[in-house]
Parts: C-alpha cells; sequence; structure tokens
C-alpha cells in the first residue's frame, strides 16, 4: 500500500467545490474517476482544504493510498490523460504513510484578484471580482495590515460554522497592484470557511467608508458578522500555495 500526493492545479468555475457530494460535481470527484479511468483502482482523495464552487486553485494537494505501485512521474502523466482539461496534475510524489494533504500542512496562501471597473471584462469572466467603486489601495492595505497576527477570526467566518477553535495565525496580509488587478496575497497557519472571502469584503467595506479601523479591530474582540464585511464571490479567489515540512518530500 503506497500513499502519493498529487500537487494539480484547477479552474473551479464548472465545480461545486473540491468537497464530493451527492448531486453537484466537484474536483475530488472528477479526480476520483481519473483514478479510477487510469489506474483501474477506487480511492478515497484526501484534500488539503475546502475550496468553494468556483474557487480556483494554482496550487492544490491531495493524497489518497492504493495497494499499487506506480512512478510518480507516471501516475501524473497518465491521469493527465483522462482529466478534464480545467484540472491538471503539475506534480506527484510518495510520501510517508502517515500523511494527509489536510492535517500535515504547516502554512497556506491565498489570493483574491479584484478587477475596479465599471466595465465589464470579458475576459475575467468568472476569474475575478468585477468591483465597481473607486479603490484606494493604501485604505485596503490599512484594513489588511489588521489581520497580521493572533487573533480570534470568529467574526470572519460564515455564518453557522461548526469549528470551535477560530483562533489563527496570519503571516502576510496585502494588497498588490498588477496591472489592470488588485491582488490580495494573505498566508496564515490556517483558515476558517470562507475566512479569506469575509476578509476581503471587510477591507472593501471600509475603502467604500462604511467601517472605521477601530470597528475592524473590535471585531477579534467578539463576534460580530453583520459589521464584518460581506463574503465576496468565490470567483476572485486562489489557492495559492500549501507548506509541507521538507522530510515529506
Amino acid at each position: 500500500m503506497n500513499n502519493y500526493l498529487l500537487k494539480i492545479t484547477f479552474l473551479g468555475t464548472e465545480y461545486h467545490g473540491w468537497q464530493k457530494q451527492k448531486n453537484a460535481l466537484t474536483v475530488s470527484e472528477a479526480l476520483e474517476t481519473a483514478v479510477k479511468n487510469a489506474l483501474g483502482v477506487s480511492v478515497s482523495l484526501k484534500g488539503c482544504g475546502r475550496t468553494d464552487a468556483g474557487v480556483h486553485a494554482i496550487n492544490y494537494y491531495c493524497s489518497f493510498t492504493a495497494d499499487i505501485n506506480i512512478a510518480p512521474e507516471s501516475l501524473r502523466l497518465a491521469l493527465n490523460s483522462v482529466l478534464p482539461k480545467d484540472i491538471a496534475v503539475k506534480k506527484a510524489f510518495t510520501v510517508p504513510k502517515d500523511f494527509h494533504a489536510r492535517f500535515s500542512a504547516t502554512e497556506k496562501e491565498y489570493i483574491y484578484k479584484i478587477y475596479p471597473s465599471k466595465t465589464h471584462n470579458p475576459f475575467y469572466e468568472n476569474r475575478v471580482l468585477n468591483y465597481k467603486y473607486p479603490i484606494d489601495i493604501n485604505k485596503l492595505n490599512e484594513a489588511a495590515a489588521l489581520f497580521v497576527g493572533t487573533h480570534d477570526f470568529s467574526s470572519f467566518s460564515a455564518t453557522g460554522s461548526s469549528v470551535k477553535d477560530k483562533v489563527r495565525t496570519i503571516y502576510l496580509s496585502e494588497f498588490t497592484q498588477k496591472g489592470d488587478i488588485i491582488e490580495y496575497r494573505v498566508r496564515g497557519n490556517g483558515f476558517l470557511y470562507n475566512m479569506v472571502r469575509i476578509l476581503v469584503g471587510t477591507a472593501l467595506k471600509y475603502n467604500e467608508g462604511k467601517i472605521t479601523l477601530s470597528d475592524i479591530e473590535s471585531l477579534f474582540n467578539g463576534y460580530n458578522r453583520s459589521l464584518a464585511g460581506k463574503t465576496v464571490s468565490g470567483a476572485g479567489l486562489y489557492l495559492n500555495d500549501v507548506w509541507y515540512g521538507e522530510e515529506i518530500f
């Protein structure tokens, strides 16, 4: 029995997130089907995290165990020959038996892309948030700076989340201009459900003058989902990378 780790990339537009569901196509289902078709074995994939409907991944990791013996590069080529065009395996590894794509991760980084324009750009369809208000990137970074550090992010998680411990540590949180796109990059030791989308929504709410920096700081002192910003569209969100201990590879 071998444990394999896949480093994949995908466009999430046509999928209802990562997690397998009964009545909707998901990335994990498409990938498990590819393994079955390419290798003739049924596997249960363990993903590095949950992604919502429409969310993309530049680098996403998932692992599975199977009673097969195939070289990682041969595995990569076999899967890419049967995967749909919006999913690709970038690299494959053999990893220790106790490795888990989610629980072995030490850090994750997300990118959120905003297109600030009153004019719709068809080339950005389902790839960015089309934001029709003026943006002050300095104001966005004033808000983003408050997210850095160890905080209780209860106010920045989806209503009804079952996760009890909502303390997370954010190492990097910044907005930068990349051509006509404003890109938010955030890295931390873990993220709550919808957390990145709410962080972006909160920074935009401050940009619009609807809340103050003091309001944002107060969100860490108790649950107040209504004061935080809205959950922005998943179309602009990308899982950028995941970190594991070097000994894994």
